[in-house]
């Protein structure tokens, strides 16, 4: 098998799962210091000084999905005019809808997590990080959960339409853990990672994934590589491809001409090139 394999997407999509994909937060305020609370569905959440702490905590809290649920409405409802925090709170609401775990959820709760996510992205258009987040969610659940391949990928493809060149961003451990921590902090924790992947990017490997023919996936992958993306995008959608039963001997040239000049090692070119010719290719011709 390749070293990289269509696991790194699984890996590249749960790492989202668990990561807000927001913008630096303050270091938060000691728990000792707080005296202000408010009564949100039963559950008393502490008031901090900023959304950003706020969303912090509320993200970072192990809580039941109901606790979990007040936390963040505690952001909607404290600070309604930061719409950053607020669209990252109710992602994270949206999430939830999809009940403790997505892979045993119901169809009732998928659809209304797609229903949530398909609101959120056309009530943040106008925030790319809020809207592309929103728009992949919507796709995932449409196209892998529901399986309504063809909505799914109508979200991706508005995502490389609108917002192909907004960055992911990857969250590191939420600076709310400082209140745990003795020593002083200078300047606030980073709790956000930029790489170069964008929505984009992952979007299009969806559709080279989703895609009903191999030439369709091998257009998708021509859209992808003028990103100039990493060479992990690059391998794990040239394995997406190579993995398909229905090649063509055209496809198949085509697939192996771009291994070729993809900037691969010789392991990595080895690899792809036996994935390709030992994939059961049914229907070749």
């Amino acid at each position: 098998m390749p070293t990289f394999s269509p696991l790194l997407i699984i890996c590249i999509f749960f790492a989202m799962f668990i990561c807000s994909c927001r913008p630096q937060e303050d270091i938060p305020q000691s728990l000792e210091n707080i005296t202000e609370y408010i009564s949100i569905d039963g559950f008393n959440i502490p008031r901090l000084l900023s959304s950003a702490e706020q969303l912090s905590f509320a993200t970072a809290s192990a809580a039941s999905p109901n606790h979990q649920r007040a936390l963040l409405k505690s952001v909607v409802q404290l600070f309604p005019e930061d719409r950053v925090e607020v669209g990252h709170a109710e992602l994270e609401m949206a999430y939830l809808d999809l009940g403790t775990d997505y892979r045993n959820s119901l169809p009732e709760q998928r659809m209304n997590a797609a229903s949530s996510y398909q609101k959120i992205a056309l009530k943040y258009s106008s925030l790319p990080e809020i809207a592309a987040k929103a728009l992949w969610y919507y796709g995932w659940i449409s196209a892998d959960l529901l399986q309504m391949k063809s909505i799914g990928q109508s979200s991706f493809r508005t995502i490389v339409d609108l917002y192909a060149e907004q960055p992911i961003a990857w969250s590191s451990f939420t600076p709310w853990t400082s209140i745990n921590l003795a020593q002083e902090y200078d300047k606030p924790l980073q709790s956000q990672l930029q790489t170069s992947i964008t929505w984009g990017e992952l979007a299009l490997l969806e559709l080279i994934r989703h895609a009903p023919k191999p030439e369709n996936g091998l257009t998708y992958y021509y859209s992808l590589v003028s990103y100039l993306p990493e060479n992990t995008i690059i391998t794990a959608a040239l394995t997406l491809l190579a993995k398909r039963t229905d090649l063509t001997s055209n496809t198949v040239s085509a697939i192996k001409t771009e291994i070729d000049s993809a900037s691969f090692t010789q392991k990595q070119q080895k690899e792809l090139k036996e994935l390709l010719l030992t994939t059961k290719q049914e229907g070749r011709q």
